[in-house]
């Protein structure tokens, strides 16, 4: 018997992948880790994608220094919820709910 949550998500984090090439070949970068969070980058001169990951059972507040990877006012939109973020004092801040994740892509 079929999971249909779980495989909607597995073919949506698949096309991601697929539309953009600095997930398969861009610069890994980690961001930010605590007990509950992860956060990483892939990026190129072209593009970026940060990636906020929670484990935790609370919704979840990271925030992550970009530096080397998004410029100054640089905003990065939400993959899927399409709120925009923009970096600034060199950092990036961002909700995460609940075992979930934010997937923020700029270019």
């Amino acid at each position: 018997r079929w999971d249909r949550e779980l495989h909607a998500d597995v073919r949506r984090f698949i096309a991601l992948r697929r539309d953009h090439a600095v997930l398969r070949r861009g610069d890994y970068v980690a961001l930010d880790t605590t007990e509950t969070t992860y956060a990483y980058a892939r990026h190129s001169d072209d593009e970026a994608v940060v990636v906020a990951l929670n484990v935790g059972e609370a919704p979840a507040v990271v925030e992550m220094k970009v530096d080397g990877v998004s410029a100054e006012g640089t905003t990065l939109s939400d993959a899927w919820g399409g709120d925009v973020v923009t970096v600034q004092d060199g950092r990036l801040r961002v909700e995460v709910p609940p075992l979930d994740a934010r997937v923020l892509i700029r270019g």
